[in-house]
């Protein structure tokens, strides 16, 4: 793994991945590409943005850090300047610090290994408020539209005696159940990020602890901690997607905690980047060997 900086973004590459990452911005990783290609698996949205109350936010595009819920006063903190780095073994260490109705910091720890198209990314919220903070850290990564995300569903039984319920899918208000980019199976739930009019966006509970986007014939493979359900946002959500004409956002989120000053609530995340579609993947996330 190579770590270099130059008059541009720092850069992580080993001989599989290449990653970038904004500086002044964020916390924000730029840019994943597949070594011996120029394609950036995320999607970059200049000019995107909305009126938040501490001014216009730019969504910028790529992955970025998010306290949970949704509240603008928390989240919707602009991300154009104030952002830090930090060259730490193997890796970069991102942050910043928000400062409005609540004082909080963000920091992405990404550590790309070696010899392996994998990296491992810690996601940390810190409150450095002397009041308390009710926060969740929400991950999200902005990929381009077509893109597919697939989040596999829960197959064992939730007790003893399999009389509880073992899945789950939170539809947001604006959300279509009848969407045609909705694929509803028994083992999976899929989300096609084809260009349509309307906004959609679901949320899953999966006990299987992975979900994967397909990215122009490359595969994005998230793998995460197993969380409670009873301590996740969203009516018990994991995993969500959110797709419109533009964009398609794969989405993790963790548990939801009350942090004293100094305390932390982390998100860790490890991603795989193979080629292939999603039917290559197996109940386990891994590429099959079936032929």
């Amino acid at each position: 793994m190579e770590q270099s900086q130059h008059a541009g973004p720092p850069i992580l590459q080993n001989r599989f991945l290449r990653l970038e990452f904004l500086t002044q911005a964020g916390p924000r990783i730029s840019a994943l590409i597949p070594a011996g290609t120029t394609q950036n698996l995320f999607a970059k949205l200049d000019g995107f943005h909305w009126e938040g109350p501490y001014g216009p936010y730019s969504l910028l595009g790529g992955h970025r850090l998010w306290a949970a819920p949704e509240v603008p006063e928390v989240t919707y903190f602009p991300e154009n300047s104030g952002g830090q780095f930090q060259l730490i073994a193997d890796g970069i260490r991102l942050s910043r610090e928000d400062h409005g109705k609540v004082h909080y910091e963000r920091s992405i720890e990404i550590r790309l290994e070696a010899d392996a198209p994998r990296l491992h990314l810690i996601h940390t919220l810190r409150n450095l408020s002397t009041q308390p903070l009710n926060v969740a850290p929400w991950t999200l990564t902005v990929l381009p539209p077509r893109s597919r995300v697939r989040i596999p569903l829960s197959s064992g039984v939730m007790n003893q005696n399999g009389f509880l319920p073992n899945r789950n899918i939170v539809f947001w208000p604006y959300a279509d159940v009848s969407d045609p980019r909705l694929n509803l199976r028994n083992e999976f739930v899929e989300v096609n990020g084809d260009p349509l009019g309307d906004p959609f966006k679901i949320g899953v509970y999966t006990a299987q602890a992975w979900a994967a986007a397909e990215v122009k014939g490359w595969l994005l493979v998230k793998r995460f901690s197993h969380r409670d359900p009873n301590a996740l946002l969203d009516l018990g959500s994991n995993v969500e997607v959110y797709a419109n004409q533009r964009f398609v956002e794969f989405e993790l989120l963790g548990e939801l905690r009350p942090l004293q000053e100094g305390e932390t609530v982390e998100l860790t995340e490890t991603w795989e980047v193979l080629p292939g579609k999603l039917e290559d993947l197996d109940e386990n996330g891994t590429l099959s060997t079936k032929k």
